[in-house]
């Protein structure tokens, strides 16, 4: 919920403002994997579709866009699996912080197209459901990124994004009354993001 806060806070902040360029938009985050690298294997699992909401901040310097952005990307668990499997990753979501940069495309049409990146750390929050009361795990973001195309239309905008996710987990287990580390490993999702957004600022 206090990521929920936290977009209202800046799309409240974005109306306040003249000085800058602003969207709000939702969308869904497709054809996720989500990729483990730890001391023993490399596996990956399909993700469900899950939605995603977010607010940006942009400046417009001659052909680019330079600002900030955040995402929250809704709870999504991994896909179907055979009956006899069990996966320790289970329910997860993510608000990434990232810094943009877009180049806005020449076009004397009325759609605007425009290159869009992102850059910047990756919170997250993930459930384990098999650890008992002698295992647990820590788990810390990492690296976000996000490249696409985006299309603009007047104030409406859309934007297809290939968007990834890193976070590392460190496995733990009770052992004399201590806990120590006994695994560690890498996590990263990828997804196909499609968000529709709302534009609106000094220079729409």
């Amino acid at each position: 919920m206090k990521y929920v806060f936290s977009l209202m806070f800046v799309i409240v902040l974005c109306s306040s403002m003249n000085a800058v360029n602003c969207r709000a938009a939702v969308g869904l985050d497709a054809f996720g994997l989500l990729v483990i690298s730890d001391q023993n294997l490399v596996a990956g699992y399909k993700e469900t579709t899950a939605p995603m909401v977010s607010a940006q901040i942009t400046e417009s310097v001659e052909c680019f866009d330079l600002g900030i952005g955040m995402n929250y990307q809704l709870p999504r668990d991994h896909g179907d699996l055979p009956e006899d499997m069990q996966v320790a990753y289970g329910e997860h979501y993510f608000f990434p912080i990232y810094g943009i940069l877009s180049y806005n495309i020449p076009s004397t049409g009325r759609i605007k197209p425009q290159l869009i990146s992102q850059f910047g750390y990756n919170f997250v929050s993930m459930k384990f459901p098999l650890n008992d009361e002698d295992d647990r795990d820590d788990i810390n973001g990492g690296f976000f990124y996000g490249l696409g195309l985006g299309l603009d239309y007047h104030k409406i905008s859309l934007n297809v994004m290939y968007l990834s996710n890193g976070m590392r987990v460190n496995h733990e287990e009770l052992s004399s009354n201590h806990w120590r580390v006994t695994n560690e490993g890498d996590i990263q999702t990828q997804q196909l993001n499609i968000s529709i957004g709302y534009k609106f600022g000094r220079a729409l």
